[in-house]
């Protein structure tokens, strides 16, 4: 059963559009997505949610295209402002007691970007009411969009299956709950709420936050959903250490390098990390079987049901890893700017400086044409590269 796993990143998540856009584009007859199993937080909750609105054979259903249109259509000055008065609203409770959250309405009073224009780009691209079709019909068999719930630290696996399809559950693991619904903008939206930068996304009396936080296996809800085939898309490069400069000693005092450094481990290492348990469970299943062909699997599978509420299976992956380095294109596009806003005038001051702390920041909030533009290219050139590692995923 194929799947496919898309993480987090902000901006990177231009990437994944460009490996999306290869697979619909040249390995799909149909040019639509050939996966069944979805999973996705953060930026990737929303490619998730927009890849199965396209399984419903829908007049109206909008391609691949449309998607890396929105992409590369977009204008830093307008997709994203700064707004650092929410930074008194972020510590008001400490000073003056609780916020009012009936002024808030949807979204928390938390976040120190603005991202309106943004927001709606999200909601109005995505047409949801195809996406409740093609989970009502079958067209895909299971959609995943963990969030992290604010208030108790648990993550909170938003998903819908079609009918038929076994519910899921982390019975024996209580900090990950799984609740089925209709997959909608909330729920993207939370997933997407990256700490700090982004304002929390209220649902029903609760606040929810960018998925990545707490999902330490977020291979896991494409697994349980029934994929054997995962193509899992990252969005930094495969060994980054090889690529790292000589940072300055004050870099490490420099709160953008920090805050850079804390988004890499906060959205990009769960990832990383589950891969390598995935590599390593593989490797015992092959062990036990060869082992004890008669009844080693079995009693695996057995004990793992028991234990971890899923029985444990071979997964094939393939994972396609950017081939260049994010803050390399960043670097390139702030070049290209001829007037910035204020705030990211010190991106600019940073480029010329060498500072590589800062722009790895902005590689995750730098929402512009002259970025995403680059990325997406990347994204399709290295899917391109890997295209018969793609096909055995695709066609298993």
């Amino acid at each position: 059963m194929p799947g496919i796993v898309l993480s987090g990143g902000g901006a990177r998540g231009a990437y994944e559009v460009g490996v999306l856009k290869y697979i619909c584009e040249e390995l799909c007859e149909t040019g639509q997505a050939p996966f069944p199993v979805l999973s996705g937080s953060s930026v990737g909750a929303v490619h998730a949610a927009y890849m199965a609105a396209m399984a419903y054979p829908s007049p109206h259903t909008r391609d691949i295209s449309y998607l890396a249109g929105r992409w590369t259509s977009m204008d830093l000055g307008e997709m994203v402002r700064f707004d650092f008065s929410r930074v008194f609203n972020m510590f008001r409770p400490s000073f003056l007691g609780r916020p009012n959250y009936k002024e808030v309405g949807a979204r928390g009073p938390a976040g120190l970007m603005r991202t309106e224009s943004l927001e709606r780009l999200i909601v109005d691209a995505i047409r949801w009411q195809d996406l409740r079709q093609a989970v009502r019909h079958g067209h895909i068999r299971g959609l995943a969009v963990p969030a992290t719930q604010i208030y108790t630290g648990n993550a909170i696996v938003f998903y819908d299956r079609a009918p038929g399809v076994p519910d899921i559950d982390w019975k024996n693991d209580p900090g990950i709950i799984a609740r089925r619904t209709g997959v909608g903008p909330l729920q993207v939206l939370a997933s997407a709420a990256i700490p700090m930068l982004f304002p929390p996304v209220r649902i029903g009396d609760r606040y929810y936050g960018d998925g990545s936080l707490r999902v330490n296996t977020p291979l896991s809800p494409a697994l349980r959903l029934g994929a054997t085939h995962l193509c899992v898309v990252r969005l930094r490069q495969a060994d980054a250490s090889a690529n790292v400069k000589f940072m300055r000693e004050s870099e490490y005092n420099n709160p953008f390098f920090l805050a850079g450094k804390a988004l890499d481990a906060l959205l990009l290492d769960p990832i990383d990390r589950d891969l390598n348990n995935l590599e390593m469970i593989n490797s015992l299943l092959t062990e036990i079987a060869e082992a004890n062909p008669d009844n080693g699997q079995e009693f695996l599978s057995r004990w793992s049901q028991h234990h971890r509420g899923a029985p444990y299976q071979h997964v094939t992956t393939v994972v396609v890893s950017p081939s260049v380095d994010f803050s390399v294109i960043v670097e390139n596009a702030v070049r290209q700017m001829s007037h910035m806003p204020p705030i990211w005038r010190r991106l600019q001051k940073a480029t010329n400086q060498d500072n590589e702390g800062t722009l790895d920041l902005a590689s995750y909030a730098f929402f512009d044409r002259r970025y995403t533009g680059p990325l997406i290219e990347t994204g399709y050139s290295d899917a391109k590269a890997m295209k018969d590692q793609l096909l055995t995923v695709i066609n298993p």
